[in-house]
């Protein structure tokens, strides 16, 4: 059998999964966009940022410890100006067309 160029011969039959440490912001400061997942732990209010990343990198971010609500501002929202984390709240984000977009999670968005 011979395959053409973008053909798959097997099927994935375990999960894959990408094995990295998260990152872990104690209270405020910038999200990395080098690891897939930050975890915010918090000791009050706390104000972080995040830049700008690559098209279609995908970012997720976890209220870990919740000793204060940590609020975000991104360099680029796409759908927003910026998101809050309070006790356990998350945030599923992209990167695409110069902007983060929220794509999922249940952190506030404004």
């Amino acid at each position: 059998m011979s395959l053409l160029l973008g053909e798959v011969s097997k099927k994935f039959t375990k999960p894959l999964i990408l094995s990295q440490a998260p990152q872990v912001l104690n209270d405020a400061g910038a999200v990395d966009i080098i690891t897939q997942i930050t975890h915010l732990v918090t000791t009050g209010a706390a104000a972080i940022t995040l830049a700008d990343g690559a098209e279609g990198q995908m970012k997720c971010i976890v209220m870990k410890t919740d000793g204060g609500d940590a609020t975000l501002t991104p360099t680029n929202l796409g759908n927003g100006t910026t998101i809050v984390f309070d006790n356990g709240d998350s945030a599923q984000l992209i990167f695409t067309n110069g902007n983060w977009y929220m794509i999922g999670g249940n952190a506030a968005l404004a």
